[in-house]
């Protein structure tokens, strides 16, 4: 099972060094299998992008030939493959010089006899993922301005734990489960996600309706029973 150092930091102060918290974790019983440090590299001549226009490559059908803003004077024609954006996205453009994850040197270039001044990037090519399919295109971000580097607006930093959760311990099968445990071993408060109650939110009363539905037939075989109605979750591929 793969924890977030980040997440678990929701629910206690864990403020110790990485070597301490895996060796915690392996006395409390929980091996650790691998640590990922997840993060951007430092990337230079890797900014922030605007694709203002897109032309089909005249040689080959799968190409296209973009016009980029980068920040500059004058635009940068680029080549790409990728189909997942729309002219006035912004994505992270990789201009030569810089050198991406895996030593891959970006520099001018021709592709199928059209001049290329760079390359726009997906999130695997920047170390930040295994999706290669398509752009990283950059729509949350607030200030995501022209030009400016891509490591002043991808800062997001974490450390990824894998541990072995042995069959007896289902009670760890999660974030909160191990913080707890960590909370235990540290001798540190451990704060709980809060339970909204349809009392307190009225615009729940779905679950209302839903968990009014559940009631005890034989209180003498089961003395205490308890049900939850979770909503509102969106299924999709899971951040980092």
């Amino acid at each position: 099972m793969k924890i977030s150092l980040n997440w678990i930091h929701d629910y206690i102060e864990l403020d110790l060094p990485l070597e301490r918290i895996e060796e915690a974790l392996t006395l409390i019983g929980f091996e650790v299998e691998g640590i990922e440090h997840l993060g951007l590299p430092q990337l230079d001549k890797c900014v922030i992008g605007k694709i203002v226009s897109r032309e089909q490559h005249p040689n080959a059908d799968r190409l296209g030939v973009c016009m980029v803003d980068v920040g500059g004077e004058e635009l940068q024609q680029i080549v790409c493959g990728a189909t997942n954006y729309v002219v006035g996205d912004r994505v992270p453009a990789a201009l030569p010089g810089c050198v991406l994850p895996g030593n891959f040197k970006i520099k001018k270039s021709k592709l199928r006899g059209v001049d290329s001044n760079g390359m726009l990037c997906s999130a695997k090519e920047l170390g930040q993922g295994e999706d290669h399919e398509g752009l990283m295109i950059l729509t949350d971000i607030d200030a995501a301005e022209i030009g400016r580097p891509i490591n002043e607006v991808l800062t997001d930093s974490d450390i990824v734990i894998d541990v072995e959760v042995t069959p007896n311990r289902p009670d760890c099968l999660s974030h909160v489960g191990l913080a707890r445990e960590l909370a235990a071993y540290f001798k540190l408060n451990l704060s709980y996600p809060e339970v909204v109650s349809g009392a307190d939110d009225p615009s729940l009363g779905e679950s209302i309706s839903l968990l009014g539905g559940v009631y005890v037939q034989s209180p003498e075989r089961c003395p205490y029973y308890s049900a939850y109605s979770i909503q509102k979750v969106k299924i999709g591929p899971s951040p980092q």
